[in-house]
């Protein structure tokens, strides 16, 4: 099969941008051709950039053109896009209906019910853009930037009024079930859905050698993503924390963070793994409804136990009891009992963590994504 895969790189690179390579690099091995149209919104720099992302956003002459013309001169069989902003937009969707290809989109986030993707406020879950209006997102100003949440307003109402995702895309691919059932309970149609979870790279070089000196949080240390919880659970037990994300933007989470929590910065793939080889467990403390985070998967190839919000999609990646523990999001006292127990049972926390890593074999293999990603080409190529 050929295909034609559609990205727009975050300036902020995260699980998308990974995940669109990695599925580009699963489908080659397996012989099949793959076209990849990518821009990188760093190219959009000052008040120019601004603009022009501005009107991209709203319309993209430019994502028509060249998705036309790669279109005609590659003859591919389907379209698998990715992210389309601001580079694209979603026209460029109308452009393969036209074309008369089969489109399969992966939905990264919930950019489909809420203007900033991440259906989340001022420290809570928020769904009133989907639920009352669109224009929440200006009123609440929810980038802190009202240009910004102009900006995300407008092409959100534009794509649900002109209906350009329910018309032009053939399939959509949620992550989790539970991020399927929350955009089919937004009226997106449930026959039109396939579940592919993130694949797990998986290879003898990424077994930790467990040690277990320290809890590990690796990630963005966005609000969120609930460091705060993790920062106060640390507090209340006194057990090492060791954060690994770039904090160069987190002086008052920096300065108010107890005495045994110990902040990283950025680590490399290489110092990654000598991070995961002493950890004792992984730690997502998320308030948001995640996806299917990354870095739970990774934990799970390294043979780490996880220690996770039941919230959003996790739970249906992480066993409670079984390859980690779940806590109450926000609830920094049943997180630091779980952090107790684990710390108190080495011999359980191995156990989990070799159980996770059993899972990640079992369910997130690359190749049974693989069969999966190509049970959904195929429900597309039907529907079609």
């Amino acid at each position: 099969m050929k295909i034609l895969q559609v990205n727009n790189l975050h300036r902020i690179r995260g699980g998308v941008v990974f995940a669109a390579d990695l599925t580009t690099r699963i489908l080659r091995s397996k012989g099949h051709e793959v076209i990849v149209l990518s821009r990188d919104s760093r190219e959009l720099l000052g008040v120019r950039g601004k603009l022009k992302a501005f009107c991209y956003s709203i319309y993209s002459p430019w994502g028509w053109r060249v998705i036309k013309n790669l279109i005609q001169q590659h003859k591919p069989e389907m379209v698998h896009v990715h992210e389309l902003y601001p580079f694209f937009s979603p026209w460029i969707l109308l452009a393969c209906r036209k074309a008369g290809l089969p489109v399969v989109m992966t939905c990264h986030d919930y950019r489909l019910i809420c203007p900033t993707g991440f259906s989340f406020r001022a420290g809570q879950i928020c769904e009133m853009c989907g639920k009352k209006s669109v224009f929440w997102c200006v009123l609440n100003n929810c980038k802190d930037n009202i240009f910004q949440s102009l900006t995300y307003s407008l092409r959100y109402f534009l794509a649900h009024q002109l209906k350009l995702y329910q018309k032009n895309v053939t399939l959509f691919i949620a992550l989790t079930e539970f991020a399927k059932n929350k955009l089919v309970d937004y009226g997106f149609p449930e026959e039109r859905f396939a579940v592919v979870g993130n694949p797990a790279v998986i290879n003898n070089s990424n077994m930790a050698q467990y040690s277990g000196e320290y809890f590990a949080y690796v990630g963005r240390l966005s609000q969120e993503k609930g460091v705060d919880t993790l920062l106060a659970a640390a507090r209340i037990t006194g057990l090492p924390v060791r954060i690994a994300g770039d904090h160069s933007l987190c002086t008052d989470m920096l300065q108010e963070a107890p005495t045994n929590a110990e902040f990283m910065g950025f680590l490399s793939k290489d110092h990654l793994a000598q991070f995961y080889n002493h950890t004792r467990c992984l730690v997502l403390p998320s308030i948001c409804y995640e996806m299917f985070p990354l870095v739970l998967l990774e934990a799970m190839v390294y043979g780490v136990p996880v220690i996770a919000a039941n919230i959003g999609g996790i739970p249906e990646i992480i066993e409670d009891g079984k390859s980690g523990l779940l806590f109450e999001p926000g609830d920094a006292e049943d997180l630091a009992r779980k952090m107790k127990y684990l710390w108190e049972n080495p011999d359980l926390s191995r156990e989990m963590g070799q159980r996770g890593s059993e899972t990640a074999k079992q369910h997130y293999h690359m190749d049974i994504h693989y069969k999966r990603l190509m049970a959904a080409y195929e429900k597309a190529i039907k529907l079609k």
